[in-house]
This record gives C-alpha cells, sequence and structure tokens, in this order.
C-alpha cells in the first residue's frame, strides 16, 4: 500500500514539476543608475553663462544603455534646465557598464538658489526605461543640488499687442494663411527667439483649435519672425495654414513665450488669462467642411513570429485607409517626447517595452492608391534582445492601439478591442531562443540532446542530412507561446521548441528526414499519438509539420512518459507537440453535386467524399470506424482489403490532396425531411475522433 502510494506521489510530482528550463533569453529589466555627479555644484552666472556637467555611471544587463535625459528644475519650479545624454556620443565607453557625461548651459539671468535634479530617465537599447525622481535618487545616496548665484531673472515675458490678419477666412477651395504679429517685453533677460529646451510635450509658439478642440495646428519657435525692436521690447510675426476643409466657427489661440533665463508665459482663452483687449479668434469657414476621421479598411502585418536572437528585426505593417475629404496627412507634426497619431503600436507582455511602426512624413509609404484611398506600409523595428512572448497591438501613450489623422487634422484612434471586432490581427510572437549550442553534427549524422532536458529533448540527424560540421542549439521555452491552436486541438501538450542548425541545410530534407524528440508538460499515456506542428514565422500560426514524404508528422508518446518522438521531420523552426481532441475533417456528400439531394425512398448507394488536405490524410482514417447520419450507418462496402481501400482513394475536388470515397445506403441513414445537413464520424488510426459536416436537401 506505501510502496503504491509512493508510486502515484512520484507521478503526480512528474505531471506538475517537470524539469524548468528557460531558454526566452530577453531583456525586460531598465538600466541602472550606479553613480551621479555634478560638476562643479555652485556656479555663479551674474556675469555670464555656465556649463556644468553632469556625469552618470550606467549599467545594463543585455541590450546595453541608449540614453539619458536629465532634468534640474530652479527652486520655485518655474525654470529648468535639460539635456539628452546618448551612448552613441561615447563610443569608447561600454554601454553595458560605462560612465557618461553631458553638459548643461545655465544662462545669465538664471533663478539663484538651490536647484535639483528632477528627474533621471534611463532607456536602453531594448526599450526598457526607468525613471529617477529627486526623492529616488537622494534615497540611493546621490547629490541631487546645483547651487546657482545670480541676479535672477524670474518674471516671464510680457504680451503687449497682438493681431490676427486676416481674421476671417474661407478655405472652401484652398489651404489659407492667418499671419499673427504680436509685441513683447520682458524685463532683464529678454525674449528667446531660439527653440527652448524640451520642458513639455508640445513644444509649439503657437497653436490654434477648432470650435470642437477636435482639429489643430501648430508652429514652432523656427517660425518667428522678427519685425522690429529688441529681445527686451520687439515686434515678432508668425504665420499658420489653415488647411482647405477645416472644421468651420471659431477657432481659439494659444501662445507660448520663454525669456532666457527659462522663464515661460502661455495665454489661453479656455485658461481664462488672455489679456484683454487683445484679439484671441478667427473665424473659418468652409463648404464642405471635414469634420469626419479617416477609416481603416485593412490592416496587416508580416512576419508574425520574429527571433530577435541575432539582432533587430523589422516587421512590414501594411494599411488600407480612406478619407472622404480632405485625404490623409501626409507629413505628421510630432513635438519631442510624443508619438504622435500616425502608427501601429506593439506593446510587449509586460507593457514595459512599445514598440511604434510610425506613419511620420510617410509620403513615400504609400505603395498604392493615393491619400484619400491608398494603401500605405511602414516598418515596426523590434531591438535586439526585445522582451520574448506575445505582444499585442494596443494602446500606447494614449493614441490608441492604431492612430492616424486626415490633413484637417481630424483623429482617428482605435482600441484592440474594436480591431479584433473588425477581423484584425492584433498579436505577434517575438522570439528569442539563447542560440547557446549543445553539440555539434557533421555529414556523418548524430544526435545531439539539449543539455538541461537530456534525452528528453534532443535532435537526430541521419548520414547526409548536413554538408559538414554544423552547430546544434536547442531551446526548450519554459513558457507556452500565446499563438492559436489549430481547430480540434485544446492545449500544448509538450513545451514549445526551437532547433537551431548553424549553418542551415537545404530544406525540406530528403528522406528518412530528422528525428525529434520534444519533452512533455505533463506525463501522458506512453504511445498515445502526438501531431507535430510548427510555427509559420509569416503568418504567426500553427501549421503541421511535414514529413520527407508530404505528409503530416504524428509522434506517440515514449515509454517514459514524459516525452515525444516525432520521426521524419523535414524542416525545423519552433515546433510543439499537440493532442487533438476531434479533427474536423471537409465532407462533400454526392461529390461534384449541389443540392446534395438525398431521397430516402431509393434503393442504391450514395457517395460521401472525406476530403483530405494539408492538415489531414485520409490514409489515417480507421475505415472500420466510420458512421454516418442519425442512424449511425456503417459503410455498404468492405473496405478492409488493400484493394478495395485503393479503389475509393482519389482526388475528387482536384485540390491535389487524396479524398476517401465511402457508400452508405441513403434508406438507412436515419434522415428526416426537416434535416438540412448530414455528418459522419469515425476515428484515425490512432483513436482520434474524426468529424465532418455537409448540406443536405431530403425528399421522400
Amino acid at each position: 500500500m506505501i510502496r503504491g502510494c509512493t508510486f502515484w506521489i512520484l507521478l503526480l510530482v512528474l505531471a506538475v514539476a517537470p524539469t524548468a528550463a528557460v531558454a526566452q533569453v530577453s531583456d525586460t529589466t531598465p538600466p541602472t543608475l550606479s553613480g551621479l555627479e555634478v560638476s562643479p555644484t555652485t556656479i555663479d552666472v551674474t556675469s555670464g553663462s555656465q556649463a556644468v556637467t553632469v556625469t552618470a555611471d550606467i549599467t545594463d544587463d543585455l541590450s546595453g544603455f541608449r540614453l539619458l535625459f536629465v532634468t534640474f528644475f530652479s527652486p520655485s519650479e518655474n525654470q529648468q534646465r535639460s539635456r539628452y545624454i546618448y551612448a552613441s556620443d561615447h563610443p569608447s565607453e561600454n554601454p553595458n557598464n560605462g560612465s557618461f557625461s553631458g553638459v548643461i548651459d545655465f544662462s545669465v539671468n538664471s533663478e539663484g538658489g538651490n536647484w535639483k535634479i528632477s528627474s533621471v530617465y534611463l532607456l536602453d537599447n531594448a526599450n526598457n526605461s526607468i525613471n529617477w525622481d529627486t526623492g529616488r535618487l537622494e534615497a540611493a545616496g546621490f547629490s541631487t543640488s546645483l547651487e546657482v548665484i545670480s541676479n535672477p531673472d524670474i518674471t516671464p515675458p510680457m504680451l503687449t499687442s497682438m493681431s490676427i490678419t486676416p481674421s476671417v477666412i474661407d478655405v472652401s477651395t484652398g489651404d489659407r494663411d492667418v499671419t499673427f504679429r504680436f509685441s513683447v517685453t520682458d524685463d532683464l533677460s529678454g525674449l528667446n527667439t531660439a527653440p527652448p529646451p524640451p520642458t513639455s510635450r508640445w513644444q509649439s509658439l503657437l497653436s490654434v483649435y477648432s470650435p470642437s478642440f477636435g482639429q489643430a495646428r501648430y508652429v514652432n519657435y523656427s517660425s518667428l519672425v522678427p519685425i522690429s525692436g529688441t529681445r527686451w521690447n520687439g515686434v515678432y510675426e508668425t504665420t499658420i495654414q489653415i488647411p482647405q476643409y477645416s472644421e468651420e466657427g471659431e477657432w481659439e489661440v494659444r501662445l507660448t513665450l520663454y525669456d532666457s533665463a527659462g522663464n515661460r508665459a502661455i495665454w489661453s482663452p479656455s485658461w481664462g488669462n488672455w489679456p484683454t483687449g487683445f484679439p484671441s479668434t478667427f473665424t473659418v469657414s468652409s463648404s464642405p467642411s471635414d469634420t469626419k476621421p479617416p477609416e481603416l479598411k485593412d490592416m496587416s502585418f508580416f512576419p508574425k513570429v520574429i527571433d530577435t536572437s541575432t539582432g533587430p528585426q523589422n516587421v512590414t505593417v501594411t494599411l488600407e485607409l480612406e478619407d472622404h475629404l480632405s485625404g490623409l496627412l501626409d507629413e505628421f507634426y510630432v513635438p519631442p517626447y510624443y508619438f504622435s497619431w500616425g502608427g501601429v503600436y506593439f506593446v510587449s507582455p509586460s507593457g514595459g517595452q512599445v514598440v511604434l511602426a510610425s506613419l511620420i512624413q510617410s509620403d513615400n509609404q504609400i505603395i498604392a492608391g493615393d491619400r484619400f484611398s491608398g494603401t500605405w506600409q511602414t516598418q515596426a523595428l523590434f531591438p535586439q534582445f526585445s522582451e520574448a512572448g506575445t505582444w499585442k497591438v494596443a494602446d500606447a501613450y494614449g493614441s490608441g492601439a492604431v492612430g492616424f489623422m486626415d490633413r484637417v487634422r481630424n483623429r482617428s484612434a482605435l482600441s484592440r478591442e474594436t480591431l479584433e471586432s473588425m477581423g484584425f490581427p492584433t498579436e505577434l510572437v517575438v522570439v528569442r531562443p539563447s542560440l547557446v549550442g549543445d553539440g555539434t553534427v557533421d555529414g556523418g549524422g548524430g544526435t545531439v540532446q539539449d543539455e538541461t532536458f537530456g534525452d528528453r529533448a534532443q535532435i537526430t540527424l541521419p548520414p547526409g542530412a548536413v554538408q559538414g560540421p554544423t552547430d546544434v542549439s536547442i531551446d526548450v521555452f519554459a513558457d507556452s507561446l500565446d499563438v492559436p491552436l489549430p481547430i480540434g486541438f485544446e492545449a500544448a501538450e509538450t513545451y514549445f521548441v526551437n532547433v537551431h542548425l548553424t549553418p542551415e541545410p537545404d530544406y525540406p530534407l530528403d528522406s528518412p528526414g530528422m528525428t525529434i524528440v520534444l519533452p512533455l508538460r505533463t506525463w501522458r499515456i506512453p504511445t498515445t499519438s502526438l501531431h507535430l506542428y510548427r510555427i509559420d514565422p509569416g503568418t504567426g500560426d500553427l501549421v503541421p509539420a511535414i514529413s520527407t514524404d508530404d505528409l503530416p508528422v504524428i509522434g506517440t508518446v515514449d515509454p517514459s512518459g514524459m516525452s515525444a518522438t516525432f520521426e521524419g521531420v523535414a524542416r525545423l523552426s519552433v515546433v510543439v507537440g499537440l493532442i487533438p481532441t476531434t479533427i474536423p475533417v471537409g465532407l462533400d456528400i454526392k461529390a461534384r453535386s449541389y443540392p446534395n439531394i438525398v431521397n430516402t425512398k431509393a434503393k442504391g448507394l450514395m457517395p460521401v467524399a472525406i476530403l483530405g488536405s494539408n492538415t489531414f490524410d485520409v490514409r489515417t482514417i480507421n475505415i472500420t470506424k466510420l458512421f454516418f447520419g442519425p442512424a449511425l450507418t456503417r459503410p455498404a462496402h468492405d473496405l478492409t482489403s488493400p484493394h478495395t481501400y485503393k479503389d475509393h482513394l482519389q482526388d475528387v475536388n482536384g485540390d491535389g490532396f487524396i479524398d476517401l470515397v465511402v457508400h452508405f445506403d441513403q434508406t438507412s441513414t436515419g434522415l428526416k425531411t426537416a434535416d438540412t445537413q448530414a455528418c459522419l464520424s469515425g476515428e484515425t488510426l490512432d483513436a482520434i475522433p474524426i468529424k465532418g459536416c455537409d448540406s443536405i436537401t431530403v425528399i421522400k
């Protein structure tokens, strides 16, 4: 009794706790800040600007440090100074463990007192990021202070006049320009007429918004034109183009100005701080006007399975887009740090990494049609060491899973749920095998086992399969890949396994092909049949692994119950063993005729064709287990004779696959006049149920 219990406990342990191996090597950890220094720690900008050097010691576990963004805030937090520091600017430093520095200029009249590093943002080459705020930096023992001595300017510029010309425009027949002229005074440091340091998502000098706020236009500081005066008291001008068919009504103006000390002033009627007496709107008329966003008609991407083992990989995204009036935007405005409404966002399994297939400046990406009704194509670049697993087309940065806009800036942002309801793909699998060699074979063939799983995960190559020394890497993925299972299968019985040969042989291999052993996730009864499937890199779907005889590969569970062997494999990729619940088969009653009329009173035999396909070989059917109709009628002919069986094999539908034609007595099927379909059931030679149905019309 005790021995029996011990056996079943041991069996349960083997079933629920097989050897765990993690072959999916990916980078999901952001860079680490191991040192931070500000030099000098005190500056005097009374008589001139001063440079401050920020040096960061950074380590990264795998993909390597990419960039750092450091920001200082003044004591009042009304001024800031910031700087990007790129690993590419330090070619002598190790991106996995190096020291990186950058210089930040503090101008004359900067606010005096104790400035603080408000944030240090780190990003690695796999798009993992982390932000260290002041509290976190100080808790780690890093100094965040910079003492500034100055004759401070803490007052932002003042708007003293504004004109808008013309105040009324008609964009029915074309684009129209609106010119804004304004006077500005500043008490000490003077207006900053160059683009300011990055301080917010929208680095716009002037922006205008439609009545619904659904459309907007922006100009940056490079468009600022000095007309007269000085930076302390001057007149400036800028122009915005309002596209044809823009929304009708009063458009609102928002103006942002900086002085040279970094003080900022933003005037907006919506915020209630627009100077009294100055014009803040202009009127747009258009007949017709465009207030409808573009429509997504089709979306696809290729491939749906990528391997980032040896380097970055591109995924080609194709969108079919339509816009009813103004046409798709052909040059997307994207301010710093803001992914605008133009692309497809891929989000990693953890949500920590995002890859964008951008439509920015996409004139050259229209591969068919035009911006009113066209097909657009762009690329999503997945870095080496991208997080392994199933990525989703999903919302990122508040722009929806897929975002785009038309020329008048009507925006369309579609969620992943919406895309799925439209039947569009939303999943992409990133595999990141280690490609650590497990062994070598040569032209004489041989067997290589996985270092972790041993003989539960191995490959055998026959003599002549490879021409010379070939490295074999066997990677067993600890987690199941989130890919759709074929119809008739409910779960992956084996681990997903990637077998890589370097150099790759010429596929498909000739007979006898390869023998592959895959580890099972749980114990199974020995001799149980498993079907071998592989991931098609193009579609991302699981497709049957084909043998050297062009038949689906079917293996059996080994005596241990913890692995399965598959012979005659002709091609490799990521593979998995599946046990079907029921195999759906194609059925053609009275082949090549329609409608399929069944006369239940007429004597005679009715032909029923069981259709073969690239996923099902009719020669695997157990012909003694076939039943048809409600009465479960058996075949009228004895097909156990090899000769008789061969006579019933033919390609009845001309698709290149062999079909099995079986005859039944139509008077004994049990079909009634109310029946609109008839079904056939049965089993394969390895006892897997099969079922197929076809439409009928029953007469008496």
